[in-house]
């Protein structure tokens, strides 16, 4: 977003943002609201970053470890020919692609070529691409219990190990059951009663 931008050098001066800085933003902040309230573990990158994710045959890996089943791409301006050839790669090795749909983007021929591959799903928004990775069973955890909208979680792979962190977002006890879908061996530490 920032690209459509432009700076000033008055301070707190009043900017007339371009219409696009407002839809990235938006599209941005909506996503990240929805897969966090869905439970869907993601990392946010850049080109460089998707560019060093090792590509394999249904998933993405980075150098930790660390599974990607997915990518979305919010609407934004991605119109160069490097992240349009690089997505085609991903939705090559049938990792599910999501694009949200953008007027900013141009035409290219890597950028048509995407667009009109059978591999690339077409969402309208975030809570899209939500639904259809639970239809496809792509996601990391399933948290049963009627307050999982107050419990947030992180899952990092640390020394080939799954780790996740839960967090009580409440100021309330909840009790839930949790599915996983990388792990079924166990190690339970408390942090607030110090032991497992």
């Amino acid at each position: 977003g920032w690209q459509h931008n432009l700076p000033t050098d008055q301070i707190d001066a009043y900017r007339d943002y371009d219409k696009s800085f407002w839809l990235c933003c938006d599209s941005f902040h909506k996503a990240l609201k929805v897969f966090g309230s869905r439970k869907l573990d993601y990392d946010i990158t850049d080109r460089n970053g998707l560019s060093e994710l090792a590509t394999r045959d249904g998933y993405l890996e980075n150098a930790y470890g660390e599974k990607y089943s997915a990518v979305y791409v919010s609407a934004i301006d991605f119109a160069s020919e490097d992240i349009a050839d690089r997505l085609l790669e991903i939705a090559e090795k049938n990792v599910p692609i999501y694009v949200e749909h953008s007027p900013m983007l141009e035409n290219s021929p890597s950028v048509n070529e995407l667009l009109n591959s059978e591999k690339l799903t077409a969402v309208e928004n975030a809570e899209q691409a939500a639904e259809d990775i639970y239809n496809r069973n792509l996601h990391d955890i399933c948290i049963h219990s009627g307050s999982a909208e107050d419990i947030v979680y992180i899952h990092k792979v640390i020394n080939g190990q799954n780790r996740y962190m839960f967090i009580n977002v409440s100021d309330k006890e909840i009790k839930a059951c949790i599915d996983f879908r990388h792990t079924s061996d166990f190690i339970v530490y408390d942090v607030t009663a110090d032991k497992k």
